[in-house]
């Protein structure tokens, strides 16, 4: 058997990937709402932090977005790296203790 959080984890990645690639469903508008105010889909290709982004977010969609970021984060090591991040909802990149 996998493990549990494992398993948790996963299914909070696949939420977001049905959320980025149009899966018809109520709950991805209500995601598209809370998003709306940062850039909609586009923050899962930032280098962010749920407790630096200036929205209120539900537990579970926080706990999803950690869940990619977990997940997706690469580390920066070169110079080309710190270059080429996307400059908005950056959690290196704060003004009062927000991500803009």
């Amino acid at each position: 058997m996998l493990d549990i959080q494992s398993m948790i984890l996963s299914q909070r990645v696949i939420a977001l990937k049905r959320f980025i690639e149009d899966y018809n469903s109520p709950w991805t508008g209500v995601l598209e709402t809370f998003l709306g105010e940062i850039g909609g889909k586009s923050i899962l290709c930032c280098n962010f932090d749920t407790r630096k982004l200036p929205i209120y977010l539900p537990d579970f969609y926080k706990e999803c977005l950690d869940a990619w970021s977990a997940v997706s984060t690469s580390s920066v090591v070169t110079y080309d790296d710190v270059v080429n991040q996307t400059i908005w909802n950056n959690k290196f990149i704060l003004i009062e203790n927000k991500s803009c």
